[in-house]
């Protein structure tokens, strides 16, 4: 019989951005945000997706962090990519998530 690891799980943070495409060539400038990402969290994941702004559709991405960094933290590197591609807003959205690190 395998024995079941006696894990706690951690409170933390989840947060998620969804970030469209550049309005002039449609495109999602994955390599500025990969950069910035990197600069300012341990790790990530980065989903390619399509989104939809105003009735038109468009090539985006969802980044999920789990962190322990506080919203205002978060908030900084969101205002930072939001100037560094040009964009009218990045969706982010905040949750508290129990994390098994098994």
């Amino acid at each position: 019989m395998i024995e079941k690891p006696k894990i706690k799980p951690t409170i933390k943070n989840q947060y998620k951005l969804y970030i469209g495409s550049d309005n002039k060539t449609a495109e999602v400038e994955i390599g500025k945000i990969e950069k910035t990402l990197n600069q300012n969290f341990q790790g990530y994941t980065l989903l390619n997706s399509v989104g939809y702004w105003d009735k038109t559709k468009e090539k985006s991405v969802i980044v999920s962090l789990i962190t322990d960094k506080n919203l205002n933290s978060v908030l900084s590197v969101v205002a930072l990519l939001k100037k560094q591609l040009s964009q009218y807003l990045i969706l982010l959205t905040q949750e508290k998530i129990k994390v098994y690190e098994v």
